[in-house]
């Protein structure tokens, strides 16, 4: 029965990529350090880089300082600043996570609200409601496939809130040890309520060490 929800899931993902269009080939690469500095308290730094145009030209390069809080076993709530440079512009953005992991055997759910508002040079402020659900399977301590899907809500918009974006991803994150691990996965990023939306499949690695 679990390899039968997890291909389903697969099944959806791959369906809803082959029904879109897709313009673009992009990479997005990050690496993430966090340090625990207590037992419920979590610090963070995280670089990230975004190739578009088949790769050939930046997007946009991020940087992310937060903090995490373990409310209980299995909510979190955690803070963060990003600074974001663009070919055209820079921008600041704060934004906040409440998350919630609910585990059954070597399956996961996770359910994820990031509230967040962006300071824009020479534009107007942007506000986003951005709901998020990923499912993970334990295959072995070393390996973890997932399946995640995030919206995004342009909220308190003047020309009217609505849903403009979506992320759909799948992939698998290898850990070498306890503090060492590596996610790659496949992003399919298409917007809609937009003009000119963009349509992308992304190639993903993500770094992390923990200590």
């Amino acid at each position: 029965m679990k390899y039968f929800v997890f291909a389903l899931l697969l099944l959806v993902f791959f369906l809803k990529k082959s029904f879109s269009q897709t313009t673009d080939f992009q990479t997005w690469n990050s690496a993430t350090v966090e340090k625990s500095i207590s037992k419920d308290w979590v610090a963070g730094i995280q670089e990230e880089i975004r190739f578009k145009d088949n790769s050939t030209r930046l997007r946009t390069s991020y940087t992310d300082i937060g903090l995490k809080y373990q409310l209980s076993k299995s909510f979190d709530l955690s803070a963060a600043y990003r600074f974001i440079i663009k070919t055209d512009e820079t921008s600041q953005r704060i934004y906040t996570d409440f998350s919630y992991e609910w585990e059954k055997g070597k399956w996961s759910v996770k359910p994820r609200v990031r509230l967040q508002h962006e300071f824009i040079t020479n534009d107007v402020d942007e506000n986003y409601i951005r709901p998020q659900l990923t499912v993970r399977y334990k295959i072995s301590k070393k390996w973890e496939p997932f399946i995640e899907e995030e919206l995004f809500y342009h909220a308190l918009y003047y020309k009217g809130s609505e849903f403009d974006e979506s992320r759909t991803s799948a992939g698998t994150r290898f850990k070498f040890n306890k503090d060492h691990s590596l996610k790659i996965f496949y992003l399919y990023e298409y917007q809609f309520n937009v003009n000119d939306p963009l349509y992308a499949n992304v190639l993903g690695i993500s770094y992390e060490f923990d200590w």
